[in-house]
Parts: structure tokens; C-alpha cells; sequence
């Protein structure tokens, strides 16, 4: 038997977010609204999502304190509803859905690459929902960046529908962070006329280049490599980033100075961490990309599987680069930063049948002065 709650009454009642499929004829979901009146449930938003012989409703109820998920599930079910998911939720799910997926464009205008995390909050991914065994799978793919969402209530095809529009707004708002193509904006502020920066594998002699390097570049810039305000490089640091335990460190140099640099360390069994720093006056110039082609090389020739990379919210900058370089990445954000994996397995080229040799392959990256548009790559 239901417990009875008093119609009208507020006072400890509860939120609950109800998904289930009622069949496809009129008065059906009357029923619900009916079964719901008579035992002082409030129907407070409805969303419905049309099938061919069934329509899946999802509902927010305000329900008597007094109430646990089963019994709210046990109301829905006597009403007709079938495959029924129950979970709570709270008065921030009250906020309509147009309202819902327009504000999640705003954010993905700033973060296209937290796609994934979006679509988490805005389908409610959140592990409350009590649903089936098994769960549902929706994939997403920006330039490269692949990721799964999921969650034990089934998508519905206007959802998937939905995702794909977003996905596509997330791949535009990308684009706007990169130069067209491979064609860069290159003002050299260091260089002469045509130099090329040379990436070779770094060392203990380095260290004072690699100390300049870091003291030329801004504290955003900075921030963005060591996840934290940095204005001075330790000796300690020093000797991390040229010497890495088990790891590589390659550098970009232009004439006596370095102008870049790329560091991979032992992360996971066969992952390692990368890091990328480029001076600010020579970025968006393939420098990023060419060092990360030099880390990854290297990796695959150490039979490593994957990399790994820690991305803050504002850098717009690295996803780009793994895709220039030929790679693909995966994104997973956690407390706000996003976690990068960036597979090895599709990187071209045959390094992983051979292992690395302590003397690295050269690339170079061209750029030229006064500023005109390079082709890099």
C-alpha cells in the first residue's frame, strides 16, 4: 500500500526526478497526474520524449518527506509507467530545458573541450538515478577528443539528437581558438630573418637556457604548465626537467636560446606524463606540436602505450596541438581540470618497432620575420 501524503502540504517534502515510458495513447499520462493528486505528489516540470508506439516521460515531483525511492517508484509503476528510474534531485533541476541547453552553449564557448562534462550535468549523469543493470553509452568526438557518457537510464534518441547539435557547436567553438588550417600568424620577436627552431634532446648543460626560458615567460603561460602561480625555476625543478627519473626532456632552440620545451615521466605502468612549455612570443608557430611529436616519438620507441596531461580550464591551446601532431587524446574532467590520455596506438609512423636511442630524431619548425602568415608542418 502507498503511503498518503496531504495534498497541498510543503513542509518536508521532497524533490525526485522520474523518468519512465508510458504507452502512447491518450489519457495515459493523465493517469500519472491523477495516481500523483490523489497521493499529495506535485508534478513540478515534465519532459516528454516521443517514440513510435510509447513516449518516455521524465517528470520532477515535489513528494511527502516521508517517502523513499521505491515507494515513488511504486506510484509511477501503479500508474502505468514502465522501465521506471527514480532519483533525487534539487530545486537547480527546476530550470527548463531550453534554458538548460542554451546555457550549456554558453559554457562551451569558453570550454569546448569540457564537452563531456556538459553533457554529464545536462542529461543527469550524476549516479543517483536508479535505472536498469546495465548502462547506457553516449559517445562524443571533438576534433580528436573523445569521450563517454553514461549513466543506468537509457538516452533517448531527442537526447542523442540533442548531443550531436552540441558536439557540432563545440567543434565551431574550438575552431575559433586556432588559425585557419595550418596557415599561423608568426611574429618572431627573438629570431633573425628565417631561423628555424631546432628540437633536440635536452640535458644537464641546458639548465641555463631552460632557467632564461622560464624567466621569459608569462605567469599565465606558466601556470598553465605547472598547474600553480610560478615566477622562479628551483634548482630542484631544474634538474626534474632536464634529468626526469625514467622519463626524456627535449628542447626548442633558436641560436643559443631555447625557445620550448617538452618533458615525459614514468605516469602509470605503460603511460607517461607529458608537459609542454612554449615561450609566449612563439606560440601558435608548431613549436608545441613539434615537441610533442618528438615526446611521443620517443615514448612509442619505449613501447609505452599512451601519454597523459593535466589541462586547465583556459588553455584552448593544447587540444589543437595533439591533433596537429597527428594524435588523438581522450578527456575526463576532474575537479575542474581536465585529465588528457592521449593514446599511442594511431601515431604515424613505425617508432614503436624500434627502441629509442638516447640521441633523438630532429625536427624543426619555420618561421619567419617581420610577421607574415606560415605554413608550418
Amino acid at each position: 500500500m502507498l503511503p498518503v501524503g496531504r495534498a497541498g502540504e510543503r513542509v518536508n517534502a521532497l524533490l525526485w526526478k522520474v523518468r519512465t515510458t508510458l504507452a502512447d495513447r491518450p489519457g495515459a499520462l493523465a493517469a500519472l497526474a491523477g495516481r500523483c493528486g490523489e497521493n499529495g505528489v506535485n508534478i513540478l516540470s515534465l519532459q516528454i520524449f516521443p517514440h513510435l508506439g510509447s513516449v518516455t516521460d521524465e517528470v520532477l515531483l515535489s513528494v511527502p518527506g516521508n517517502w523513499d525511492a521505491e515507494e515513488v517508484r511504486a506510484l509511477v509503476a501503479a500508474s502505468g509507467g514502465d522501465l521506471v528510474a527514480v532519483g533525487r534531485c534539487s530545486e537547480r533541476d527546476l530550470v527548463d530545458a531550453p534554458t538548460k541547453y542554451l546555457r550549456t552553449a554558453l559554457q562551451l564557448l569558453d570550454r569546448p573541450y569540457a564537452l563531456a562534462e556538459a553533457l554529464g550535468e545536462l542529461l543527469g549523469v550524476d549516479g543517483s538515478a536508479q535505472g536498469g543493470d546495465e548502462e547506457d553509452v553516449l559517445s562524443v568526438e571533438v576534433e580528436g577528443s573523445s569521450a563517454e557518457v553514461k549513466r543506468p537510464v537509457p538516452f533517448t534518441e531527442v537526447e542523442r539528437a540533442r548531443a550531436a547539435v552540441l558536439t557540432e557547436f563545440a567543434r565551431w567553438a574550438l575552431s575559433r581558438s586556432e588559425p585557419d588550417g595550418d596557415i599561423v600568424d608568426a611574429p618572431c620577436p627573438v629570431s633573425p630573418l628565417g631561423a628555424t627552431a631546432t628540437v633536440r634532446r635536452a640535458g644537464p648543460s641546458d639548465a641555463t637556457v631552460v632557467r632564461r626560458l622560464h624567466e621569459r615567460c608569462s605567469t599565465e603561460t606558466l601556470s598553465r604548465r605547472f598547474h600553480s602561480p610560478t615566477t622562479r625555476l628551483s634548482r630542484r625543478w631544474e634538474r626534474r626537467l632536464l634529468e626526469p627519473d625514467g622519463g626524456a626532456s627535449f628542447v626548442a632552440a633558436v641560436g643559443d636560446e631555447v625557445v620550448g620545451m617538452v618533458v615525459i615521466a614514468p605516469y602509470e605502468d605503460d603511460v607517461v606524463e607529458v608537459g609542454v612549455l612554449v615561450e609566449d612570443g612563439w606560440q601558435r608557430k608548431g613549436i608545441g606540436s613539434t615537441l610533442l611529436h618528438a615526446a611521443a616519438t620517443h615514448a612509442a620507441g619505449l613501447q609505452k602505450t599512451a601519454m597523459f596531461a593535466i589541462m586547465e580550464p583556459d588553455n584552448r591551446a593544447l587540444l589543437p596541438t595533439i591533433r596537429r601532431c597527428g594524435l588523438q587524446c581522450h578527456v575526463r574532467t576532474v575537479d575542474g581540470t581536465a585529465h588528457v590520455t592521449i593514446p599511442l596506438t594511431r601515431f604515424t609512423g613505425d617508432a614503436r618497432n624500434t627502441r629509442a636511442e638516447p640521441a633523438a630524431p630532429r625536427y624543426t619548425a619555420e618561421t619567419s620575420d617581420p610577421p607574415v602568415a606560415v605554413r608550418i608542418g
